[in-house]
């Protein structure tokens, strides 16, 4: 009878600790749920008002320029210096719709295989950050060499 005794109170005391650990998680977890809550309304509230926050991007990675169309004029000058040895034949502003900090642009370009591979490399590791969303290169037989279509990406955010 002793030992059952025994048994029985280390099994309440087992529970009531697990009991307790768990009430102290849900405590956590709930704390947790209402600080989520906040934050929405907060995010609810400005979207009704008619403000979304901007996130502040690196400077390494972001153009500064005043406005997003000096901030293409001058990602265009610097890809047209970048070409040394080879022709940019095109580079064109695409549309990005819903994201008012990203700059895509369609770059057409020809020359030697090898520099075109460097300007691609001189790109990539320019500052502020330009980088390729995808390239194709063809061998362009009117032209003699291969041919370069990339779609750049960038980021911009106002001063």
């Amino acid at each position: 009878m002793n030992r059952a005794l025994i048994l029985l109170a280390l099994l309440l005391a087992a529970w009531g600790a697990a009991v307790a650990l768990a009430g102290r998680h849900a405590r956590a977890g709930l704390a947790e749920l209402r600080g989520l809550r906040a934050h929405r309304a907060l995010l609810e509230a400005r979207a009704e008002a008619g403000t979304t926050p901007m996130m502040r991007w690196p400077a390494a990675v972001t153009r500064h320029e005043g406005d997003r169309a000096a901030a293409i004029a001058a990602l265009t000058a610097e890809l047209r210096a970048a070409a040394r040895g080879i022709a940019v034949d095109g580079v064109a502003a695409a549309p990005v719709v819903g994201d008012p900090v990203l700059i895509r642009l369609a770059l057409r370009a020809h020359g030697d295989g090898d520099a075109l591979l460097r300007f691609v490399a001189r790109i990539e590791a320019a500052r502020p950050g330009v980088r390729f969303a995808g390239f194709t290169l063809s061998r362009d037989e009117a032209e003699g060499g291969v041919r370069l279509d990339g779609t750049l990406l960038a980021l911009w955010q106002p001063r």
